[in-house]
């Protein structure tokens, strides 16, 4: 995989592993080494590339054995002067400013990782995802710690971090990655945890839209504010039975009747159902298929107006768009009462069988939208994050609320072992939802690339080739990228493996040749590069002449 700066580091699944990571430190003598495996878990956690991070504890003061990290013993990867997570002391030096002293690395990593995501800090707010905006803004030439560097530190801090993600990443992709074709991943053997069908039925709610057909390829989670069996009567009301009685849906008046306001795919019972704790009811078949009563391709009003975007909420919309963010992602809630104060209740804690469900069904239709257990919560072929949260598309509430959100890592975890054991038959013992995350677990999760090396092309010469029964047209030329993302892929057939990030607009690569393959959009041709990825032709400026 080719890294630039381009490359998106923000919202994307790791791109070196927990014991590859811990190595690499150890290898370098650095101070981190006896926490590393927890500092990896603390960038995972915001959804941080840890080989972007990585990169940038070796630039800031090699791995802890320079500068003021080693002097002060700060604990800090970042070399951070304010701490966005509100842990850690601010003190400071006679010449170089404040500098954050951290209780641990953990805290250092998990700084490090969260001021990038962090809605009130700057690169949230600036939409810094990438490895160059990031640096130039985290290492400004007007830093007073530029050294002999002078202003053109931020350019040369990028050269260094390219250098050293893409020598790091050859260490991972040499010891850990695998062809998906040689067949180690068999998608479709997750099965969907039983559940019973509680449709909501047209006539009794006006919460969906038709936007099409629903394609899910990610879940998100909510927190139901309530018992499982008086949610569902309250979903299935509208003023006397008349839905088109039914008030503007954002008045104080819409939330007399659900079906004016709200719905769902899916709710599972917990703690406070009784005989239904960990119950799956289906009020919206999210395969967009009809059934008596209710009509195709139904986008439930679940996920959010997109009205406080934040975190991998704001990637998913930018990428996916307004429509896919109900259309797209399956929507699960959990009964419970949230922590609000308007019910006076206490919040409820998610029960053992709740998160069972939970998991069970998160796996089913992560690996029903061909998602790798390796890869996941980000998606293979959007290359980002699909396993979302309410509050990620809405600034009204904190749904799923605390009991819930502080649950992810052991969720997110659990789903991981359930979709590596059917997708590769791989066996071990499962996490309980009140485990820590604890990296020496018995079966330890560790991600690997998620791309496939490339069909090697023909030999150029300037003449057609006949490989069996395909045809190499000599193209030699450079071609630019029009679409907003292109994928690259191991044979011309969308649905292909991919060999390295998507291209986006503007980008260019070389052709030797163009190929026929599967027809996408009228057009079938399909470039083939330098390195034998193939490239569709309908997403380019140049076509085969």
């Amino acid at each position: 995989m080719a890294i630039d700066e381009t490359l998106l580091v923000v919202g994307v699944a790791p791109r070196i592993g927990r014991e590859t990571f811990g190595a690499i430190l150890r290898e370098h003598r650095s101070p981190a080494g006896d926490e590393a495996e927890a500092g990896w878990d603390a960038v995972v956690a915001e959804n941080v590339d840890p080989l972007f991070a990585l990169a940038i504890f070796h630039q800031e003061s090699q791995f802890g054995t320079d500068g003021i990290c080693f002097t002060e013993g700060t604990f800090s990867p970042g070399n951070t002067r304010s701490s966005r997570t509100g842990i850690g002391d601010v003190f400071q030096t006679a010449d170089l400013g404040n500098f954050v002293r951290y209780p641990s690395w953990a805290e250092g990593w998990r700084d490090l990782a969260f001021r990038l995501v962090d809605p009130a800090f700057v690169y949230h707010q600036e939409r810094l995802q990438t490895i160059g905006p990031i640096i130039r803004r985290w290492a400004p030439a007007s830093d007073p710690n530029t050294g002999t560097i002078g202003p053109n530190k931020p350019e040369e801090y990028i050269r260094r971090v390219i250098a050293n993600m893409t020598e790091w990443q050859d260490i991972l992709e040499s010891d850990e990655a695998e062809d998906r074709a040689t067949g180690d991943v068999v998608f479709g053997r997750v099965p969907h945890p039983p559940f019973e069908d509680h449709l909501i039925p047209d006539h009794a709610t006006v919460a969906y839209d038709d936007l099409g057909q629903r394609n899910p390829v990610g879940t998100c989670v909510h927190r139901l504010d309530g018992p499982l069996v008086g949610t569902d009567g309250w979903l299935r009301s509208v003023p006397d039975g008349n839905k088109f009685a039914c008030p503007d849906p954002d008045t104080a008046e819409a939330a007399n009747w659900g079906g004016c306001r709200a719905m769902t795919d899916y709710v599972i019972g917990g703690a406070i159902d009784g005989d239904l704790d960990g119950a799956i009811w289906r009020w919206n078949d999210p395969t967009g298929a009809p059934h008596p009563g209710v009509s195709a391709n139904r986008s439930p009003w679940a996920n959010g107006k997109t009205n406080g975007l934040k975190e991998n909420g704001r990637i998913f919309f930018d990428t996916c768009g307004q429509n896919a963010v109900n259309r797209d992602l399956v929507s699960i809630e959990l009964s419970g009462w949230s922590n609000e104060t308007w019910h006076g209740k206490p919040e409820t804690p998610v029960s053992d069988a709740q998160f069972e469900s939970l998991c069970q069904l998160v796996a089913y239709w992560h690996d029903q939208a061909r998602v790798p257990w390796d890869v996941f919560p980000s998606h293979p072929t959007l290359g980002i994050v699909t396993q979302l949260q309410h509050r990620e598309f809405t600034g009204v509430k904190d749904c799923p609320f605390p009991a819930v959100k502080n649950l992810t890592l052991q969720y997110r975890e659990r789903v991981k072992q359930i979709m590596r054991e059917a997708q590769t038959g791989t066996t071990g013992g499962a996490p309980h939802h009140d485990d820590p995350v604890d990296p020496q677990r018995e079966v330890p999760i560790e991600p690997r690339t998620r791309f496939v090396k490339p069909s090697r092309p023909p030999e150029f010469d300037g003449s057609n080739k006949q490989i069996r029964d395909v045809l190499f047209h000599a193209a030699r030329q450079t071609v630019e990228v029009a679409e907003p993302v292109l994928h690259c892929r191991k044979w011309a057939d969308p649905s292909a493996p991919e060999t390295r990030r998507p291209l986006t607009q503007g980008d260019t690569f070389e052709a030797l040749y163009w190929i026929n393959g599967v027809n996408v959009r009228g057009e079938r041709r399909w470039w083939v590069s330098t390195t034998g990825t193939r490239i569709w032709v309908g997403g380019t400026v140049q076509k085969p002449s």
